[in-house]
């Protein structure tokens, strides 16, 4: 197998594995599954965490990077602890394709806060995916009564995304110098720690997880944490960015799914309208609208002075008498 072709592979399989990651976060808070979601997010965060880094420590890479674990760890309170954890909150009352739907918003996103940060105008590609993407999850939950307190839970959502474009957009501008595995481990680590010191300080139950509740768990930490994550930095290294881009796409359509059909989650009248326009908003992200506006653009004034050219030429062409 090729490297492009075995990269497009890994990219079929992150997709898979964090897609049914929203169905497994469902399991482990829904009913029976004895897990309240400050504990789940930072145990199986910590567990992940801890892999990665001795994943790490066996490929010889340094696994204390001086200087580097306040930033890695500030990191990880934003992206892991806010992110993921409001993520997990939300999901003990809203669907698990609902919470994937206003999570695959975090490109967009990510896209806009980077060009406030660089004080420039946003780019037609990430305001049109954004406004077409919250366009498309309004319909989604604005289907049917929708109360103050149902969008409780979505503004968290939307928040959660937030958090994690603010991460991502923050690691790619600050220097963090380490390798990705190394970096995300102390990331998971001081996120999984912060979840865990606000499950204490909120009083959040302790688990009384039944076997449902474990194998989501397992699921979470291992396959999700750990599988994922390091099949994620191999399909940077093999496909293109853009190709790659297209993963929290990917994730929500099967997100969805798996949601439909093992959770029995129903989709509403107007879902099949508000789903599509959602995913479209994230597809709509990675187009080079800006490129393509401009090349039509330069074409359409070519062609609208061509005639006057055609005039002036045939003005200079002197007539023989």
């Amino acid at each position: 197998m090729s490297r492009a072709l075995s990269g497009y592979v890994m990219l079929g399989v992150v997709a898979l594995v964090w897609g049914a990651g929203p169905l497994a976060i469902g399991v482990a808070v829904g009913d029976g599954g004895g897990f309240g979601p400050l504990w789940l997010n930072g145990t199986r965060l910590l567990l992940a965490g801890v892999v990665l880094l001795g994943i790490a420590a066996l490929r010889g890479q340094p696994v204390a990077p001086r200087g580097q674990l306040p930033l890695l760890v500030g990191l990880g309170l934003v992206g892991w602890s806010l992110g993921s954890g409001l993520q997990v909150v939300a999901q003990t009352e809203v669907a698990s394709g609902l919470a994937a739907l206003v999570i695959a918003l975090s490109p967009s996103l990510a896209l806009l806060f980077s060009a406030t940060a660089d004080r420039r105008v946003p780019g037609l590609a990430p305001v049109a995916g954004t406004l077409i993407g919250l366009f498309g999850v309004a319909l989604v939950v604005l289907d049917g009564g929708t109360t103050a307190s149902s969008l409780l839970p979505v503004l968290l959502l939307l928040v959660a995304a937030a958090s994690w474009a603010g991460a991502s957009v923050l690691q790619v501008r600050l220097p963090v110098r380490t390798t990705p595995t190394v970096g995300a481990a102390w990331q998971m680590m001081a996120g999984g720690g912060g979840l865990l010191v606000a499950a204490l300080a909120l009083g959040e139950p302790l688990p009384t997880p039944a076997l449902s509740g474990w194998l989501a768990w397992s699921y979470l930490a291992v396959i999700g944490g750990v599988v994922g994550f390091v099949a994620w930095v191999e399909v940077l290294r093999r496909v293109p960015v853009p190709v790659a881009m297209t993963q929290p796409t990917l994730s929500t359509v099967i997100a969805v799914s798996l949601g439909h059909v093992v959770l029995g989650e129903q989709l509403g009248a107007w879902a099949p309208v508000g789903i599509p326009l959602a995913l479209m908003g994230a597809a709509v992200t990675l187009l080079p609208l800006d490129a393509l506006l401009g090349a039509a653009w330069a074409r359409a004034r070519a062609i609208q002075r061509a005639p006057r050219r055609v005039a002036l030429a045939v003005r200079r062409v002197p007539v023989r008498r």
